[in-house]
């Protein structure tokens, strides 16, 4: 078993499928039944379960996504960003491209502005877009307050 963003999750072999599932434990409903024995299998994810429910749980690129150059190294940027919020792919020692879909741009755009990490955005135009609205935005609140 994993915990992942405050749920617990169940990492089991499916026969049906031939493969591993991850099952989240509040869905998982009826009675335990005792079954055959089995031969235990290496664990998938290379033994790291946690890494592989993040992974199985990361929201799949959509066809339009956000694309950020964060101007940290990747093994900086990775602690700080959820796998199943982003992906981050490194572009060398110093930068990192995050992914992310851009279904939320407000929400985007705070939490680039939150990460404290100089960026670039890459795409799509409206996330620019909402970034330059919110950027006069605060112009004008500390013009407003000086």
């Amino acid at each position: 078993m994993a915990r992942q963003c405050r749920r617990w999750y169940l990492v089991a072999w499916d026969p049906a499928r031939d493969d591993w599932r991850t099952f989240r434990i509040d869905r998982v409903e009826g009675a335990p039944v005792n079954g055959a024995h089995f031969a235990p299998r290496p664990a998938p994810g290379g033994g790291d379960l946690g890494a592989y429910v993040s992974g199985t749980l990361a929201v799949a690129i959509q066809a339009e996504d956000a694309r950020v150059v964060l101007h940290k190294p990747i093994d900086v940027m990775s602690p700080r960003l959820p796998p199943a919020a982003a992906r981050l792919q490194p572009i060398d020692e110093s930068r990192c491209v995050v992914r992310c879909p851009a279904h939320q741009l407000d929400w985007l755009v705070y939490w680039l502005m939150s990460l404290d990490v100089e960026f670039e955005v890459l795409g799509p135009p409206a996330l620019k877009q909402r970034l330059r609205s919110a950027g006069e935005r605060l112009a004008r609140a500390v013009a407003a307050s000086a």
